[in-house]
């Protein structure tokens, strides 16, 4: 589903008529969607809870730190990367401290989860503070 221009109705339309019958789908690659942003993580948000995904390709879709947010509590144990690069998530709206909350909610759970967030607008610090967090919850297993 990557570079296919979709948005959050076009999200809405694929979790309710497509995804949603996959009940083994443990990859979805939706990156390279600039139209989707951070509506789109909204619709997305509620299947990948409930889904047996592994693997979710967000790179390249204009989500800010809000879809970084909607995607706080829908993150299921199963999942193992999610791959949020070249976004537009900045500090603004704390995106790194969402990432951060991610990783250690993650280590809590014993899950093993790498958030790729390269390409986004973050200071050293918070990449620093990002990296720190991901090697924590590396080392837990």
């Amino acid at each position: 589903l990557s570079q296919n221009l979709l948005d959050a109705g076009g999200m809405d339309m694929l979790m309710d008529g497509i995804v949603c019958l996959n009940d083994n789908l443990i990859e979805l690659d939706i990156s390279e969607n600039p139209l989707l942003q951070s509506a789109g993580v909204k619709e997305l948000a509620p299947f990948v809870l409930h889904s047996k995904l592994k693997v979710l390709h967000l790179s390249g879709c204009n989500i800010d730190s809000r879809g970084m947010h909607y995607l706080v509590g829908n993150i299921p144990r199963q999942l193992e990367l999610l791959n949020m690069r070249d976004n537009m998530m900045t500090e603004n709206l704390n995106a790194p401290v969402v990432i951060v909350n991610l990783l250690k909610a993650a280590k809590l759970r014993r899950q093993n989860l790498v958030i790729q967030s390269s390409g986004n607008s973050f200071s050293d610090t918070s990449r620093e503070n990002i990296i720190l967090a991901q090697m924590d919850v590396s080392n837990i297993l």
